[in-house]
């Protein structure tokens, strides 16, 4: 029996029905650290994007081909709880353990709240998202005080896509030269990814525009 990837398994199917339980709001991350090539600790965070949320639930350690041992950190009070499990016979009582912890009272409640401070944090964000404009180029202040010449591209999520200084001024500007006509229009037929890296096009938390003129 490969405990670690049974264990890994386990939380990714955990983290999927989180995440749809959630209209998409609750992200999970598994991560994993291996010797020799096996699993030896697994981990399992709990990720909301909108508030800057990342916080690790899980932390199982296969100390060998017949113990794990689980760590549970409470989401509300920040505890620990720590048990240890024989898995020589199979993962059965692990599993149930684990899924005592998030049917329990105070993780949903902790998850409910989660999704009341991403509202909370849409509704606050609703003003600025009416003032970005796909199309529109202004002037923007981030949330490190610097005022940068932008061109909004689209919002997605939180995040806001746009066109830089130098990628307005080197696809939009409009007192262009022949020659820079041209090459404009080389860089429209570029990838999105392929400007991000030029630095033509940049992408920042709507939380991190903090005015725009």
């Amino acid at each position: 029996m490969d405990a670690g990837k049974l264990i890994k398994d386990e939380f990714i199917r955990i983290g999927k029905n989180i995440w749809n339980n959630t209209g998409n709001q609750i992200a999970y991350y598994v991560g994993t650290t291996e010797e020799y090539g096996e699993i030896k600790e697994v981990t399992f965070h709990l990720i909301a994007e909108e508030i800057s949320y990342d916080y690790k639930v899980f932390v199982v350690t296969i100390v060998d081909v017949q113990t794990v041992v689980l760590e549970y950190y409470t989401m509300s009070t920040r505890e620990k709880e720590k048990k240890d499990f024989e898995i020589e016979k199979g993962l059965n009582a692990f599993k149930e353990k684990v899924h005592q912890y998030i049917n329990g009272v105070l993780f949903k409640a902790s998850i409910e709240s989660l999704q009341n401070q991403i509202e909370l944090r849409k509704q606050r964000n609703l003003p600025m998202r009416k003032a970005i404009i796909p199309g529109q180029a202004c002037v923007a202040i981030f949330s490190d005080n610097s005022k940068q010449n932008v061109g909004w591209i689209r919002i997605e999520g939180d995040m806001v896509y746009y066109y830089t200084a130098k990628g307005l001024f080197d696809i939009w500007r409009p007192d262009m030269t022949a020659q820079e006509k041209i090459n404009a229009e080389k860089l429209k037929q570029n990838t999105e990814q392929s400007l991000i890296a030029s630095g033509h096009i940049s992408v920042i938390n709507i939380n991190d525009v903090l005015a725009i003129s």
